[in-house]
């Protein structure tokens, strides 16, 4: 005799909470595997469920060939929106499509050139016939300066006279840079200016003016007192 049981009555029992749990994988080459497990191991919770080793074999990418593609047309179509334009710049285009490295595009573009579709603007660059060439803005002509300003050596000796007669390199150059001067001048003009003997180094990298020589009065030919007698 089979007596039917009710399972539904008098399980009181509560069901356990769901358990939920991440599966991670992650990929470490075989000479880091001992350091990688052991970084794992430390980690609270992380239970390593199993591991694989994988052989990936790099080769390189083959170009597919499209059936019927021809450069020389596909260069007739591209140059619709670019009038203007490098063979490099088509090269990679062709790249692009996946046919061919891009070899017969020069071929391409002579045969262009020749039927009068392409015009070569200089080595490595083409238009389209029908492209008026760019002219390129005339630089506007700088304005001659007039070279209005006082020499070096002048206004280094006016810098001199300035400053009682005496001054230093590092103060003139320091002069000529807030002047709009070049301060790398400064040693030619001091080198000109002691080879005039207008001023004489007294220190290091001191100088001072050389006083002027004034010519004694030389006694020459004593003038003839003329005596006017006017009558009366």
């Amino acid at each position: 005799m089979r007596v039917a049981i009710d399972t539904t009555k008098g399980n009181t029992m509560p069901k356990p909470p769901p358990v939920q749990t991440f599966e991670i994988s992650c990929e470490v080459e075989v000479q880091n595997l001992g350091p990688a497990m052991v970084a794992l191991a430390h980690i609270e919770g992380l239970v390593v469920t199993g591991s694989k080793l994988v052989t990936t074999v790099k080769s390189f990418a083959k170009n597919t060939m499209t059936p019927g593609f021809s450069t020389q047309g596909f260069i007739r179509d591209w140059v619709q929106e670019h009038p203007t334009f490098r063979a490099k710049e088509a090269v990679h285009a062709v790249r692009a499509t996946g046919n061919g490295n891009g070899s017969a595009v020069y071929p391409a573009l002579n045969y262009l050139v020749e039927t009068g579709i392409l015009k070569k603007l200089a080595p490595g660059e083409y238009s389209r016939t029908d492209v008026k060439a760019l002219v390129k803005p005339k630089k506007e002509k700088e304005e001659t300066r007039v070279h209005k300003e006082v020499p070096g050596p002048d206004f280094a000796l006016r810098l001199m006279s300035r400053a009682h007669g005496k001054i230093s390199s590092m103060t003139l150059k320091k002069h000529f840079d807030a002047d709009g001067r070049a301060a790398s001048g400064v040693s030619g003009v001091i080198q000109k200016l002691l080879k005039t003997k207008q001023i004489k180094r007294v220190g290091e990298g001191v100088y001072e003016l050389t006083p002027k020589k004034t010519k004694p009065v030389t006694n020459g030919k004593a003038a003839e007192a003329v005596e006017v007698t006017v009558g009366v």
